[in-house]
């Protein structure tokens, strides 16, 4: 449902001003203004701000106008100067909820700030959090439903600046009761990221939404051509959460009086519904559906794998998770970074993997990350006869907890090459930090037998080509995709030509995508085959002669 925010000014005479009067002007009216929201697809208007020292009678002629005019209500509320109960702090909207209870009429939706202080931060948080306990014990009773708004950062003591503040003062309510409202435009004036994306509590926590985009000194401004917030990006965040409510556009005209509210308002509208028709039909029902059918096909297909692997001599490899893979390469057989993240799958298959496994001469290991060193399963399988493979870099805790033996261990550093029997494997330093610092320590592999060059530059984080190793046109590379954390929903462009750029520096003859369907991960970092598909035209673009395929589980692939 789209909704727009709206001054309870505009629809009372007796409070009309220049402002007023000049919106109202443009259309004609309060009555014509709504008749235009409703041919934009406007369901529904927030009547921004009902404070609590209100005319009760002020608030029902607003309601009334808007109900009449077929709109449901929302209301943008302040809280009062000190903590009482919703029923004296808030007289102004009593007659209101009363009526709508008469009605059977859904919990009104109220939003709210918190409550500030510059010299302590904290205190007003805990004030906040007391207000909104002592609120929600009314609001079953009276009808309502509270939002506490993500604020922008106006240096001034606000405790809802970010994600965190604002769960942590809605922590110990009734999540049917209080929730929060996720404000796009000062989330994105406090970020400033295009990318970055509130975690999932947040978003699972969100009941009301503030779309705005920022302007010249501040945010409530209207959607343009050249604005750069992430809409797209944040309704599929809200989508992949389960979020059904209210995309409110929440804009102040006053701020912007040389442009027409007609054109404003049209334009911001347009841009919210856009957004909202391209939200990914992947939900998170569609990966629970996934993660069941493929969890039930993981013994089947191990199997088949196992069957064909012991019998086969010619140049291949078979994908045995998202990231992992067994190859038969000129008589040596190597398994790289096998894992089973999911738990119901690893119990289940432990015994097929060891017995896969142990067809191999040796396991390479990229690093510790556990969709890559899977340690709960290598203490499933026990003791195996190949040797692992591992970066000197790699955490020597998790070395320990998998239970391998050391003699069973090769280390191999960055920057060096081994000579193993039938087989030739240089490492790299890999590139699994990303940006803002997060990510492990990795290697890369080049790994050569059987005639065939392999290049394994693992997870990587930084596709800055200028970090990466002196790896010419190798005869594969596997290529592991990633396109931003939690952008998986809503990815941009340019993830897109920064990732085929990378690959594409290295001439590959071909190229395999992987890291694809890992359904333990949220959905908002689950990687598909409609993104490598994407990444593929892309590629294509860059390097018409090589072959670019994605991985499919348990299929054999010829090398």
């Amino acid at each position: 449902m789209f909704g727009v925010s709206l001054s309870p000014d505009l629809f009372l005479p007796h409070r009309f001003n220049e402002k007023q009067c000049r919106i109202l002007s443009e259309y004609g009216g309060i009555e014509a203004l709504l008749r235009f929201l409703s041919g934009l697809g406007v369901q529904s208007v927030e009547l921004r701000t009902v404070s609590p020292s209100a005319e009760e009678a002020d608030v029902l002629a607003c309601t009334e106008k808007l109900e009449k005019a077929g709109f449901s209500v929302t209301v943008h509320g302040s809280l009062p100067e000190t903590v009482r109960p919703f029923s004296e702090g808030y007289s102004a909207l009593l007659p209101y909820l009363r009526q709508r209870q008469r009605r059977s009429l859904p919990p009104l939706q109220i939003t709210l700030h918190a409550y500030t202080d510059p010299s302590s931060p904290e205190n007003a948080a805990e004030k906040t959090n007391q207000l909104l306990r002592l609120w929600s014990a009314e609001a079953k009773e009276l009808g309502f439903r509270l939002s506490l708004e993500l604020n922008r950062d106006k240096k001034n003591g606000d405790p809802s600046i970010t994600p965190e503040g604002v769960l942590a003062m809605v922590s110990g309510t009734d999540p049917e009761l209080v929730g929060i409202c996720f404000d796009f435009g000062h989330y994105f004036s406090n970020t400033a990221s295009l990318t970055q994306i509130p975690c999932p509590e947040f978003l699972s926590r969100v009941t009301h939404t503030h779309i705005h985009a920022l302007g010249p000194g501040g945010t409530h401004f209207p959607f343009a051509p050249d604005t750069n917030l992430p809409l797209d990006t944040y309704v599929n965040a809200l989508f992949s959460a389960g979020y059904k409510g209210i995309y409110d556009l929440e804009l102040d005209f006053p701020r912007f009086p040389d442009r027409s509210s007609v054109i404003a308002l049209r334009d911001s509208v347009t841009a919210i519904k856009a957004a909202g028709s391209k939200v990914c039909p992947f939900s998170e029902r569609d990966k629970l559906a996934y993660a069941r059918a493929a969890d039930a096909a993981y013994p089947d297909g191990l199997s088949r794998v196992t069957d064909e692997y012991s019998a086969s001599g010619e140049n291949a490899f078979w994908p045995v998770c998202p990231s992992g893979y067994v190859f038969s390469l000129g008589g040596v057989k190597f398994a790289l970074d096998p894992a089973i993240r999911s738990k119901a799958a690893r119990s289940a298959c432990a015994p097929q993997m060891a017995r896969l496994l142990s067809l191999t001469d040796y396991v390479f290991i990229t690093h510790d990350h556990d969709d890559h060193f899977d340690t709960g399963l290598i203490r499933l399988m026990g003791e195996l006869p190949c040797k692992w493979v591992v970066g000197t870099n790699i955490s020597q805790k998790l070395l320990a907890d998998s239970g391998i033996s050391r003699e069973k261990l090769i280390f191999i550093a960055p920057g060096e090459t081994l000579e193993l029997p039938g087989i030739k494997v240089s490492a790299f330093e890999g590139c699994h930090f990303g940006h803002d610092g997060s990510g492990v320590d990795s290697v890369m592999y080049l790994i050569s037998a059987g005639g065939k060059e392999l290049f394994f530059p693992g997870d990587v984080r930084d596709y800055g080509v200028h970090k990466m190793p002196d790896v010419v046109s190798p005869d594969a590379m596997f290529a592991n995709l990633w396109l931003g954390r939690g952008m998986a929903l809503a990815t941009p462009e340019e993830a897109y030509a920064e990732f085929c750029d990378y690959v594409a520096f290295f001439r590959p003859q071909r190229v395999f995508l992987g890291h694809l369907m890992e359904h333990t991960r949220s959905v908002t970092d689950m990687w598909r085959y409609d993104h490598s598909g994407k990444a593929a035209v892309g590629l294509l673009t860059r390097m018409p002669q090589t072959e670019t395929e994605d991985i499919r589980l348990f299929k054999k692939y010829r090398l």
